[in-house]
């Protein structure tokens, strides 16, 4: 991952094991969503949410694995323990990239941004910028790390314009 960092070594304070969320989405519908994650290149191949009556209103409530900061950006992980194959190249990015799509981590991972998100605008304020603050999404597939950490890691970083939009679009109220 190019850093210099074991998550053992982390602080208490900079890093949360399975952070709960809960936040109210305000109505909007599944097309509009759907329509905005592949504007971004996301859930390309996803078509079954859109066959939902009604709209997606209520409570978005989750667990994430570990949220950590490092060097002053704010990390998402999660622990995977797909078996994705016996070969190293099983692992590897692409396959990974591929995993994540297939499975939906994707739209896993951008909700846990969402909350992240809103959690650290609400904690920090007026001080919180996404670019500089958050520093992106880990899926570590367990079974094919390596030591490198270039195989069974999946690392991802949502656009800052999606996030807002994500959150705008789901917010209360929105109705969008």
């Amino acid at each position: 991952l190019d850093i210099d960092l074991r998550l053992a070594d982390l602080s208490s304070g900079d890093r949360r094991a399975e952070l709960p969320f809960h936040f109210a989405i305000g109505g909007t519908s599944p097309e509009r969503l759907i329509a905005l994650l592949r504007a971004y290149g996301y859930q390309q191949r996803r078509a079954d949410f859109t066959h939902l009556r009604g709209r997606l209103a209520g409570l978005m409530t989750g667990i994430i694995d570990l949220v950590y900061r490092h060097d002053g950006r704010w990390w998402i992980v999660d622990y995977k323990t797909n078996y994705l194959g016996s070969r190293r190249a099983d692992y590897a990015p692409d396959a990974l990239t591929a995993a994540v799509r297939e499975h939906d981590y994707d739209l896993q991972y951008l909700i846990y941004t969402v909350a992240l998100h809103r959690w650290l605008g609400s904690r920090l304020g007026a001080d919180y910028d996404y670019d500089r603050d958050f520093g992106g999404a880990l899926y570590l597939f367990l079974r094919g790390l390596d030591r490198a950490g270039r195989h069974g890691v999946h690392v991802d970083r949502a656009p800052r314009a999606l996030i807002e939009a994500m959150d705008a679009l789901l917010a209360p109220g929105s109705c969008a």
